[in-house]
């Protein structure tokens, strides 16, 4: 049996490979895509399960089922020689007079950001505007004193390891978006559907409610 689940980016792959060795005779397969797209296919039946970041604002609808299954935070994330690396925190004040590698001006992270920050009155000034997480990373490392970016750990935990890239959080507040799971309310669960819920609900109890 085979499930497919969809996400906009990849903080669910630790589950999905752990599903895969604890789980004889089921399999499931990974499909990242935009917010819009995740939340189109799930309903459509082309996708079993999503995981989107972010709330769904004007993409909610009311056959879509979802649960917050955990906080996803984001850091100040430099290039090890970017004279930031030698802080321990930063004022989220600071960032108003630094340069800011953003995504493109249509996404909702961006937007999600923007709104934080002008919650400390703060305008970030952007140096370069790029489309995925990934760009953001490759400029981080190619590019590392262009300037900095703001990422979750799960998009560069590799580059942190080997200390490539370093996060810095935030000394007045900490910056986090809901990981929600989305899901076709209409449609009955399915056994790899039952059997994926039950393995996140090992890290997130309160998705017990759902078995």
């Amino acid at each position: 049996m085979v499930g497919r689940p969809r996400c906009e980016r990849l903080p669910a792959a630790n589950w999905l490979q752990q599903f895969q060795r604890t789980q004889s005779g089921l399999s499931v397969s990974l499909q990242t895509a935009l917010t819009v797209d995740v939340v189109a296919d799930v309903l459509n039946g082309r996708y079993d399960l999503g995981f989107l970041e972010g709330e769904l604002a004007e993409l909610d609808q009311a056959t879509l089922g979802r649960m917050r299954v955990q906080d996803i935070e984001y850091f100040v994330t430099v290039s090890a020689d970017h004279p930031l690396a030698a802080q321990a925190a930063i004022s989220i004040h600071e960032l108003s007079k630094l340069p800011l590698i953003n995504r493109q001006p249509t996404s909702r992270a961006r937007c999600w950001l923007e709104a934080q920050l002008q919650a400390y009155g703060v305008n970030a000034p952007s140096v370069v505007e790029l489309d995925s997480p990934g760009a953001i990373k490759y400029a981080l490392l190619s590019e590392g004193q262009m300037g900095y970016a703001i990422l979750p750990r799960y998009a560069v935990e590799r580059e942190v390891q080997r200390h490539e890239l370093l996060l810095i959080p935030l000394s007045e507040t900490e910056l986090k978006r809901p990981l929600l799971l989305v899901w076709n309310k209409e449609k009955p669960f399915t056994p790899i559907q039952r059997a994926f819920i039950a393995l996140l609900a090992q890290d997130a109890p309160q998705l017990q409610i759902l078995l």
